[in-house]
């Protein structure tokens, strides 16, 4: 089938599909799902995009190289990129997860795997319960779910006001996605409120972070998404505290996920959660809100207490 004809086809089969779903997963109101699913809480809008359902026509095509990738931007990426990721803030931090993945086989396993009513189920108890604690009036909460393979560096990105991407893999379970929506909704959230487009360094992409996983711990306090390393290694900190001042999203990238130039894996999240976790415990009581708004410099402040 060609992208020129399909999409009608497309939103009445997933349909269908949902509607022979049993009831299960979000709910009786949710049978008649589409390539986006939208609903309200509180006066806020929020919609899920299903962009993994254009997957399978784009690789029914069988194109490769340069033709695969023309066809994967116009087919897929274009047709979701305004509301998924275009005009974002961060919109650069999206660019690395989307492009083309490698291991076609991979990703048609996942889509095997992934039930559009359990998605929507857990992105919507996660939006609802993030905007509970922190409304976002007046702005439509945006979350685009694509398919990768199993070796994805990243699980969800924010790239801006009430753009949240998923990507998911054969490790993605309800309760991850709905941590991982939470944390990222945060993201959203400060970006809204707090960001005024000013340099943004390694130390406030690291404090970014650590607020979504603080947010995401107190919206899902049982879920543990992320493994934190409650030690305090000077000698790691020491190979990137003269880094925390430059704005190279690479080499933020590089102390997030870790696992190379003598980093742990994960060593940035994990870290970047206990400098919020440091400020927190010296600031006892403090609001949310509060917390939230707090500079980076502030929370590095006290993190840096631990090493000295």
């Amino acid at each position: 089938m060609r992208f020129t004809s399909f999409f009608f086809f497309l939103i009445m089969s997933v349909a269908l599909v949902g509607c022979n779903n049993g009831g299960t997963g979000a709910g009786a109101e949710d049978l008649n799902v589409e390539l986006e699913y939208t609903f309200e809480n509180n006066g806020q809008e929020f919609e899920i995009i299903h962009a993994y359902e254009l997957f399978n026509d784009f690789y029914a095509e069988g194109l490769k190289g340069d033709e695969a990738t023309s066809l994967y931007n116009s087919s897929i990426l274009d047709a979701v990129g305004d509301k998924c990721y275009k005009g974002g803030e961060f919109e650069q931090q999206a660019d690395y997860i989307l492009a083309p993945s490698k291991n076609r086989i991979a990703v048609q396993d996942n889509l095997k795997r992934m039930d559009i009513l359990k998605i929507n189920s857990a992105i919507k108890e996660a939006l609802t319960k993030s905007s509970n604690e922190l409304p976002m009036e007046g702005t439509t909460t945006t979350v685009c779910v694509f398919p990768t393979d199993n070796n994805a560096s990243a699980n969800i990105v924010t790239a801006g006001v009430g753009k949240i991407i998923v990507l998911y893999n054969r490790n993605t379970t309800d309760n991850l996605l709905k941590a991982y929506v939470s944390n990222k909704y945060h993201h959203s959230y400060w970006i809204d409120n707090h960001y005024n487009g000013e340099t943004f360094t390694i130390l406030d992409r690291l404090v970014m972070e650590g607020k979504g996983m603080a947010f995401q711990k107190t919206i899902y306090p049982n879920i543990d998404a992320a493994p934190v390393d409650q030690a305090f290694n000077k000698d790691l900190w020491n190979r990137i505290e003269s880094d925390l001042e430059t704005d190279n999203e690479k080499r933020a990238q590089e102390i997030l996920t870790g696992g190379r130039n003598g980093l742990p894996s994960q060593y940035g999240y994990s870290e970047s959660y206990k400098m919020v976790k440091s400020y927190l415990d010296a600031n006892e009581g403090i609001s949310l809100e509060d917390w939230t708004a707090a500079p980076s410099e502030e929370i590095l402040a006290a993190h840096k207490a631990n090493y000295n």
